[in-house]
């Protein structure tokens, strides 16, 4: 027969805790969580309405990132349509910051269609409409004016 040992861990075992125990905050109300975010929304648009650098533009989507924001199509869509007129290629960053949102809407995709259109790249931006279509998002009528912007890419 085999000898057992009446030895347990030599383990200390964590006492519990006895200080007071921490004050429970109150729930906030989803409905307040919506207007701060909806403050917030509307400051970062303010500040991308006079950015005039592409430093700047930076900054204000680290800000977008670090608030939560970077899936909310109306704060991204402005990002993009700002880096478009600061002058910064959509094949670069702006298509970066696109990537990133997982479900896109359609006037966040007709901001990357009309950024191609506006450099020239018109069969990038026929691309774009295809994956956009693809994913099941229909077009809206920004859609179809950001191609109607560029009547000598069609040979018009």
């Amino acid at each position: 027969m085999q000898n057992f040992s009446r030895r347990f861990s030599t383990l200390q075992i964590a006492k519990l805790s006895t200080s007071p125990p921490q004050p429970i905050r109150p729930l906030i109300p989803y409905s307040e969580i919506q207007n701060c975010r909806k403050i917030l929304e509307r400051r970062i648009i303010t500040v991308l309405d006079v950015c005039t650098t592409l430093t700047q533009a930076k900054q204000v989507h680290a800000h977008v990132i670090t608030n939560g924001l970077s899936e909310y199509s109306y704060v991204i869509t402005k990002l993009i349509r700002t880096l478009n007129k600061l002058g910064v290629p959509m094949g670069t960053y702006p298509e970066l910051v696109f990537r990133r949102v997982t479900r896109p809407n359609p006037f966040l995709w007709a901001a990357m269609i009309r950024g191609c259109v506006i450099e020239g790249q018109v069969s990038e931006a026929v691309r774009f409409y295809g994956l956009m279509r693809r994913e099941g998002t229909g077009p809206v009528s920004f859609t179809f004016s950001s191609f109607l912007r560029a009547p000598g890419a069609f040979g018009m």
